[in-house]
This record gives C-alpha cells, sequence and structure tokens, in this order.
C-alpha cells in the first residue's frame, strides 16, 4: 500500500484497515477500505486493474473536526473544518462500527491532533425519514407520524418475494448447469498466483467457492442479460488450459484440467448468457431498514444528505412469521398476511448480531400490539431456502468480487 496509496510522510505506515463501503448514490455502494495511518485517514477502492488501488478521499487527521455516529451505529461520517469536506463510511455492523471509531480516535490522538467530537444526529436522520414517509405513505401521516419511535435501524439487503410483482420467483430454474474443480488467478498488491477452487455455474452466475459443498462462494461473476462481457481462450506462459470469463464489472482468468475442459466451460458459459436473458433473477437491493413500534420500512438513502426514497412499508400487525435458518445466521423471511400485496420480505444482514437485534426489536413490537410473542420458524428445505441462501452468498461475495485483495482467503 506504502508504494501506491500513502501521501503524508516517507515514515508513514499502517496503523488499522477496515473493510467499509461508500455511496456513489440513491442506495449504489462502493466496496472499499478505511486506511488509518499515523498521520491520515484514506478511503481506497480497486481502480478496475487488479491489484491496483485509488484513493478516494484524503484526510490529515489535523483537518478533522467532528465524527458523526448514525442510529445503532450503522455508519460514520467523517466532518472536516472546511464545511463542504465530509464522507460517510456505511459498516452496517455496530461492533465494527464502535470498534472503527474507538480506534479513529486512538489513531488521531496518537498524530498529536485533538480528539474530534462525537455527535449522534439521531434527529437529522429521524427527521428525514419522517419526511420520506409524509411524502409517500399517506397511512403514515393519518397515524401522526411525529409520534412514532424508532426501535431498530439497520442496513440489509432486502428483496420483495412472493408478491404479485415477483409471482415467477421461485418458478426460475435453480438448477446447475455445471461444475466441477478448476483454478483461478489471484493478483494481490501487484503479485499474482493460482489458486484451486471448485466452480459452479447457476442461476446466471459464475461461483467460486473454497471447497464442493461450501454456501458462501469467495467470489462470482453475474452473467445473465448484459452483465457477461464475453469468454475466450487464453494462451499463458505460467500454466496451459486457460480461459477468461469477463463481466461489466471485471474478469477471471481460469484455468481447466485440460482442452476439452476449457470447451465444455465455454460452451456452459455462452449457453447460459443466451438462455437466461429472459428470466433474470431477482436481486437483493442495499437498503435501509427502520422497525417503529408500528410498522417496517424498507428505503434507499444516499448518506449525502439527500432525499430518501421509500421501497415499501407493512404494518407490524401484518407480520405472521419471521422463518431462520439456524445454519445460516444472517438472513431472515418475513411472512406477511394476505392482506398485504407483497407477501413476504427476505432481509439479509452483515451477520448474526444484526440479525438477532431487528429480531429483537420485531418480537418487542409484535408482543406490545397482541401481548404474545411473535412466531419464528425453521426455513424447510426447498427452492426458498434455496434462493435465500443463493441470495446471502451474492450478497457476501460483493467485496470479494469488487476487491481482489480479498481474494482466496477469508477477511473479516
Amino acid at each position: 500500500f506504502s508504494l501506491q496509496i500513502f501521501k503524508s510522510s516517507s515514515s508513514e505506515s499502517l496503523f488499522k484497515m477496515v473493510r467499509v463501503q461508500s455511496s456513489m448514490g440513491r442506495g449504489k455502494l462502493k466496496a472499499g477500505f478505511a486506511l488509518l495511518t499515523n498521520y491520515a485517514f484514506y478511503l481506497v477502492h480497486n481502480d478496475g486493474q487488479e491489484g491496483k488501488y485509488a484513493t478516494e478521499v484524503y484526510y490529515p487527521y489535523r483537518v478533522w473536526d467532528h465524527l458523526e455516529i448514525s442510529l445503532n451505529w450503522q455508519t460514520v461520517t467523517i466532518i472536516c473544518k472546511t464545511e463542504m469536506s465530509r464522507k460517510t463510511l456505511v459498516v452496517g455492523n455496530e461492533p465494527v462500527c464502535r470498534n472503527l471509531v474507538k480506534t479513529m480516535i486512538r489513531a488521531a490522538q496518537a498524530a498529536g491532533v485533538p480528539t474530534p467530537r462525537i455527535d449522534a444526529h439521531d434527529s437529522d436522520r429521524l427527521r428525514s425519514l419522517e419526511n420520506c414517509i409524509e411524502g409517500v405513505d399517506s397511512l403514515a401521516v393519518e397515524d401522526q407520524v411525529d409520534n412514532f419511535s424508532v426501535l431498530r435501524y439497520s442496513l440489509v439487503h432486502w428483496e420483495q418475494l412472493d408478491g404479485q410483482e415477483s409471482q415467477t420467483l421461485f418458478v426460475t430454474s435453480r438448477s446447475i448447469v455445471k461444475e466441477g474443480p478448476i483454478h483461478f488467478k489471484v493478483t494481490m498488491l501487484g503479485v499474482s498466483y493460482w489458486s484451486e477452487a471448485y466452480a459452479v455455474l447457476k442461476n446466471g452466475s459464475f461461483f467460486l467457492y473454497n471447497q464442493e459443498g461450501d454456501e458462501v462462494p469467495k467470489l462470482f461473476l453475474q452473467l445473465w442479460g448484459t452483465h457477461c462481457g464475453g469468454c475466450r481462450r487464453l494462451n499463458t506462459a505460467d500454466r496451459p488450459n486457460c480461459f477468461e470469463v469477463k463481466s461489466t464489472e471485471e474478469s477471471l482468468t481460469l484455468s481447466a484440467e485440460d482442452p476439452e475442459g476449457v470447451a465444455l466451460w465455454l460452451q456452459a458459459i455462452c449457453e447460459v448468457v443466451a438462455g437466461t436473458s429472459s428470466s433474470v433473477p431477482a436481486q437483493c437491493i442495499q437498503c435501509s431498514l427502520v422497525v417503529t413500534s408500528n410498522k417496517l420500512y424498507a428505503y434507499q438513502e444516499d448518506f449525502w444528505g439527500g432525499p430518501l426514497h421509500l421501497l415499501s412499508a407493512c404494518d407490524v400487525s401484518e407480520v405472521t412469521t419471521v422463518y431462520v435458518d439456524d445454519d445460516v445466521r444472517s438472513y431472515c423471511t418475513v411472512a406477511f398476511g394476505l392482506t398485504f400485496e407483497s407477501g413476504s420480505w427476505l432481509l439479509c444482514f452483515e451477520n448474526e448480531y444484526e440479525l438477532g437485534k431487528f429480531e429483537e426489536a420485531l418480537s418487542s413490537a409484535w408482543r406490545d400490539l397482541f401481548q404474545v410473542p411473535l412466531t419464528f420458524a425453521q426455513i424447510g428445505e426447498g427452492p426458498a431456502r434455496e434462493r435465500a441462501r443463493d441470495a446471502v452468498g451474492l450478497v457476501q461475495g460483493r467485496f470479494n468480487r469488487s476487491d481482489s485483495i480479498t481474494r482466496g482467503r477469508s477477511y473479516s
């Protein structure tokens, strides 16, 4: 990193690195890393080339004014002494965010600058939410939005299931087109090497797992519709039987066992691209989730102080069951009554802690309304659980897909 990123001094050294996201506007987030050195803060992200990183933000500690913390420690915003300079780091994980803020304070103190002030601007975020609801949700206005209390604010990946807009969700083919062991090229900090993996081509995407039977991929490429940028054979000096698969976001260099294996993989990929363009699977949307004493709200925000965009809302009284998966404790499916058109929501959280906090808040609201516990049930085997686990894999693989530093190893 020092050769590519550091700007402050020849004696600059890395103090801490944390995986975060930054806003690209209207619900779109870009994966990157927050770097804390003995002189400054950096926000870096992959610039589209293997092992190459660009600096999005560079703030010496001396220009910091204060830090703003969102509801439930989901984001932290650095406010500089120049009013136009500010950057929100999207974490979506309360324990990690708390630890990040502590580390930021320690780094600033070690650099010999005044300790930055910590502000919790819950009231500003609440006012923005209220304005959003008042603009699109007439029932909320009738219920006097000013009086609601937020029980939990979370950053999630949200998907609407089984409603009138998504009746084909679970009839889309989920069968595996091709799978098998493979090698892929890893480039990390300018050094390239080959790593073993288990490849699965299904659901319009190309997945790479550490080994056969794993549920969470270490990286993936979306290939359905216009996402595929092509595939071709490669002649490389360091390994035979190579081929390349491109998406609109990046490419993978792969190696099969023999020339026939290359031909079979290329043929299968072409068939997937040609055959799934009319049956694109639904995708999770990155958004904010709010639980109040009587409603659930899913909405998008740009984290730049702009207007919020409400995706969907429902009464807590419409919730009938929360389906959970004890083997994958980072998602749940919230089922609603027949009078709610959306059917159910798939909610993917950063980890089990965030999921547990949501379950606790929703259970509290339900118990206050009905004086009985909310029903929790296990998701049984079948297309619904397979679809949910696929979504979790896609969500958890997004960092690995967009930042090559995390490929081929776990990172937390």
